[in-house]
């Protein structure tokens, strides 16, 4: 079974955003793809996001 690139991107960003989720991180999925698909920075504060 081959696993296309966009499967793999998205397993990655899932898995990103549920374990710093459980962390405590307040970054909502959205965020969290622009942040690493997309290279952008949420509009909020670095303590916010911590």
């Amino acid at each position: 079974m081959k696993l296309t690139k966009k499967y793999l991107e998205d397993l990655k960003l899932r898995d990103a955003f549920n374990s710093s989720h459980i962390e405590g991180n307040t970054l909502t999925f959205g965020e969290t793809y622009c942040l690493l698909l997309d290279n952008k920075t949420p509009n909020r504060s670095v303590n916010f996001v911590n």
